[in-house]
């Protein structure tokens, strides 16, 4: 599913600054409640992420693009390059994935050895999810063409 690239070619981390890449607040227990199939806590830490960032906004006059709900649900693991959609994909946790690209995590993401959430779900005989991602991936380069 995804484009297979060398190992020893950098691989970026998404979202990334010129000199420092952000990791958000409970990043870590986010990626574990996507790997436990907890979709109760992974909404508590979304929803957590947001009122932080409406906060921060409202005491700030510099807006960004990206949301902090947005920054959780694509933030990649620094040393593998896993984000919390290949994680929930590798363990078949459809209701999470639904989560994530609803958030906008994006679907097409690679990690540090070119995989994809996707190859994850197939590796891992998770057909539901391979569906859901399929159908993600159609709509989306679909859509590329509706303008």
């Amino acid at each position: 599913m995804s484009i297979k690239r060398k190992a020893e070619d950098e691989m970026p981390i998404y979202p990334s600054t010129t000199s420092t890449t952000i990791i958000p607040q409970n990043h870590d227990e986010f990626m574990k409640a996507c790997e436990g199939g907890n979709l109760a806590i992974v909404l508590s830490l979304l929803e957590a992420a947001d009122a932080d960032d409406n906060v921060k906004q409202s005491n700030s006059t510099n807006s960004n693009n990206i949301s902090a709900k947005q920054l959780l649900a694509a933030t990649q693991d620094q040393a593998t390059g896993k984000s919390p959609l290949m994680i929930a994909a590798q363990y078949g946790h459809l209701d999470i994935c639904q989560t994530l690209i609803d958030v906008g995590a994006p679907w097409n993401a690679v990690d540090r050895y070119g995989k994809c959430a996707g190859d994850y779900a197939t590796d891992n005989q998770k057909w539901d999810v391979v569906n859901y991602l399929v159908e993600v991936a159609t709509k989306a380069e679909v859509c590329v063409y509706c303008d």
